[in-house]
């Protein structure tokens, strides 16, 4: 009796610690679907969902994070000079994902550093708490490939990378 007990007793632990370690919505890294995100740009309230059916260039950035200010500015500039040639018939989008804890500051740096308002969004430090957290945004921001289903395809793609996907 004492020895069934314990076999279902070790039965539930294993069970409680084999849930309690997957963390849903968490990115597997390449191959694995982009968590939601839930942004705002000053128009109306976006998600990540809404851009599907088309690839997605989700790139995160802050002020504090210099490398990240500036993949920024170099994905808008991208995005910018394709717009002219391409026009309107995109196969790829770009949202930029503002971590700064104020939202002037976000506005101004929108503003200065001449980035399209329309692929910029912000979101509150709770949203930041959970965005960090789902895409392991521990060690630095980073940008996201994500094709029309949803999934990654790319981890800080470069520029040729994304010429490739604009040209099939």
């Amino acid at each position: 009796m004492k020895k069934t007990i314990m076999l279902f007793v070790s039965v539930v632990i294993l069970l409680f610690f084999s849930t309690s370690f997957s963390v849903e919505g968490t990115v597997a890294g390449i191959g694995g679907f982009a968590p939601k995100v839930k942004m705002e740009n000053g128009l109306e309230p976006s998600t990540i969902e809404d851009y599907r059916g088309k690839f997605l260039l989700l790139t995160f950035w802050s002020s504090e994070d210099g490398h990240s200010r500036l993949k920024c500015k170099q994905y808008n500039s991208f995005f910018k000079h394709i717009s002219k040639e391409e026009g309107e018939q995109n196969r790829i989008e770009f949202v930029a994902i503002n971590f700064d804890k104020n939202k002037t500051l976000f506005n101004e740096l929108v503003r200065y550093d001449n980035l399209n308002p329309n692929s910029q969004f912000y979101v509150n430090e709770n949203e930041i708490k959970q965005i960090s957290k789902a895409y392991n945004l521990n060690n630095g921001l980073k940008s996201y490939l994500i094709d029309p289903s949803g999934r990654i395809v790319s981890v800080n793609p470069k520029e040729e990378e994304l010429t490739k996907i604009m040209s099939n």
